[in-house]
């Protein structure tokens, strides 16, 4: 999927569906971090990896405050996506 598709996909009914589940799972913390942040929209959701876009679950996202959201796409072609799961 190309840089505009992917865009125009962001903006769909279905993205904004699975974007609101995985906010919602995500009980308003970064799953990364655990920040909870005093705003609402603060909270991203970031793509574990690229796979599956267009047709992906949740499992393939991670709901992330913006630090670690830019941290994730800093280290993305460094690591693998699997080092991009929530800690436990």
């Amino acid at each position: 999927m190309d840089k505009s598709t992917y865009k125009r996909y962001l903006h769909t009914q279905q993205w904004q569906k699975l974007r609101f589940e995985v906010l919602k799972r995500a009980g308003g913390k970064c799953e990364r971090c655990g920040y909870t942040p005093w705003k609402r929209g603060v909270l991203q959701v970031h793509h574990l990896n690229y796979d599956n876009v267009g047709h992906e679950t949740a499992d393939d996202l991670i709901c992330v405050c913006a630090r670690c959201h830019m941290e994730l796409h800093g280290i993305a072609g460094k690591r693998k996506a699997q080092d991009n799961k929530p800690k436990e």
